[in-house]
C-alpha cells in the first residue's frame, strides 16, 4: 500500500481515517493511490466519515451566519426611528376594502 498505511485488515483507526482525510483535502496522487488499494468496506467507512464532516461543516456555517443575521438584526432595530411600520399592505380606506375584499367595511 502505502508508508501510512501497510495492509490494513478491517476498520480503518480514527489515525489512518484522520491522514486519509488530510489526504483527501489537498487531493494528492498518493491519496488516489491509497484508495484504490483499500477495501470497498473502508472505503464506505472513510465516505461517511466525509459526509459527517461535511455535515458539521454545514451546521457550524449556518450557525455562524444565524450570528451575524441576529446582530444584523439587533444593529437595524436600534438604529431604527420607527420601531413600528403600521398595516403594511392593508387597505387604506372604504374603496380599497371593497376592491380587496369585495364588500365594504362597517
Amino acid at each position: 500500500m502505502s508508508d501510512l498505511f501497510p495492509d490494513i485488515q478491517g476498520p480503518l483507526s480514527d489515525s489512518h481515517m484522520k491522514a486519509l482525510l488530510l489526504m483527501h483535502n489537498s487531493n494528492t496522487d498518493e491519496f488516489k493511490k491509497v484508495f484504490e488499494l483499500i477495501t470497498e468496506e473502508q472505503r464506505k467507512q472513510f465516505t461517511e466519515m466525509l459526509k459527517k464532516t461535511a455535515q458539521m461543516k454545514w451546521k457550524a456555517m449556518r450557525n455562524e451566519q444565524r450570528s451575524i443575521r441576529a446582530k444584523e438584526k439587533e444593529k437595524q432595530r436600534q438604529n431604527s426611528p420607527h420601531p413600528f411600520y403600521g398595516n403594511m399592505g392593508e387597505p387604506e380606506n372604504r374603496e380599497e376594502n371593497k376592491a380587496k375584499y369585495g364588500v365594504y367595511p362597517n
